[in-house]
């Protein structure tokens, strides 16, 4: 029991340093927080959330000219702090809390996550959520 429960935990911390680096698919440990942008035809765009690390990732999932941003916002302060993006199909991009400010997200706060479809400067397709910082 102690060893399932120990390699379970090594695979774990395993999968979220590679996703801190972008080597891992999102799937292979499973985001606090997800979604996808507002074309639900394709869902061209997914953004997740790990709140441990406040690693986020951006990832364009569709063959269809445009690329993927996300904005991140401090609704607790009102501060703007970064926008993420991404083109080309099945590319991700990722940034963590080990990359230094802005990317170190404060513990308890509210942040507001928009993610869009982006073309030659313009945005489609957008969804937005509020989650907090938790860890």
């Amino acid at each position: 029991m102690g060893v399932r429960k120990t390699v379970s935990a090594l695979a774990a911390s395993v999968a979220a340093i590679m996703v801190s680096f972008g080597l891992a698919a999102p799937a292979q440990a499973a985001a606090d927080h997800y979604m996808y942008t507002d074309d639900w035809g394709t869902r061209g765009g997914v953004v997740y959330f790990w709140t441990y690390g406040d690693v986020v990732q951006v990832c364009d999932r569709d063959a269809d000219g445009y690329g993927v941003r996300v904005r991140v916002t401090d609704s607790t302060q009102g501060l703007y702090k970064y926008t993420l993006g991404v083109g080309g199909v099945d590319r991700c991009k990722s940034v963590g809390a080990s990359d230094g400010s802005p990317y170190n997200l404060r513990e308890g706060n509210v942040f507001h996550f928009r993610i869009c479809l982006e073309k030659n400067g313009s945005l489609y397709d957008c969804n937005y959520r509020y989650w907090v910082n938790e860890n």
